[in-house]
């Protein structure tokens, strides 16, 4: 099935719909190093296999080549299901999550992407894992949306609406207020790293950015290491 597209909007499947021809999603398989053994197809609500098990509510469906536990592979692969849930007027909230890297199921996200996954949507992020279904079973849901474009499709406009939503709230998850003294303050975080990948000369990169944030009014630096932070330390 061909995904829907609306200019600027981000690209997506959705079941049962006109598109599926009323049909749900169904899958079968939960293989973690092989995804030739996963597979899905769509099926009538009246004529859903004998094995199947229907997973009520709504369900979000990542699948694409990024994996899930770094940040900015996670958010990419993450923020389009935000982009749906704000067209939908943010009515649409996830039971579940099911997550394919390369086709084989992943059942856990980074802690940094749940966490901000966690705060956009107001509550936890359950992860499906396929148990109750077993190796041979089949799981229909009765309401899937699936993502395998990322951000393609998304109109550079639609794409800082919804990261400015997801910013905001995880700033109210955190209670992070920002207060610049009758000043637009610009947060500046320098996120350093450690071993091999790190900076030669730490402190002398930092003193050129510290040079450079002085020249502009309310400029405030800070720098860290995003090993050794929480995520709402992040934000603060």
């Amino acid at each position: 099935m061909h995904d829907t597209r609306v200019e600027g909007e981000v690209q997506y499947q959705q079941y049962p719909s006109a598109a599926s021809r009323g049909r749900l999603l169904c899958i079968k398989g939960r293989d973690t190093h092989d995804g030739v053994w996963n597979s899905y197809a769509l099926a009538w609500r009246d004529a859903l296999p004998r094995n199947a098990t229907v997973l009520k509510g709504l369900t979000f469906v990542s699948y694409n080549h990024y994996n899930y536990d770094n940040i900015w592979h996670g958010l990419s692969a993450m923020m389009p299901f935000v982009a749906w849930h704000l067209r939908q007027g943010q009515c649409a909230v996830p039971t579940r999550w099911v997550l394919y890297h390369w086709g084989e199921l992943r059942m856990k996200m980074g802690p940094w992407v749940k966490s901000l996954i966690q705060a956009t949507f107001g509550g936890s992020v359950n992860i499906e894992e396929f148990g109750d279904s077993g190796d041979e079973g089949v799981a229909c849901f009765e309401e899937a949306v699936v993502m395998r474009h990322n951000e393609g499709g998304m109109s550079r406009e639609r794409r800082l609406e919804v990261y400015d939503m997801m910013r905001c709230k995880a700033r109210k998850y955190c209670n992070v207020r920002i207060e610049g003294r009758g000043l637009a303050v610009i947060g500046l975080t320098m996120l350093m790293r450690t071993g091999a990948r790190s900076f030669r000369n730490e402190s002398a990169v930092v003193r050129i950015f510290q040079r450079e944030c002085r020249k502009v009014e309310g400029c405030r630096l800070t720098v860290a290491y995003s090993n050794n932070l929480t995520f709402c330390n992040r934000l603060a």
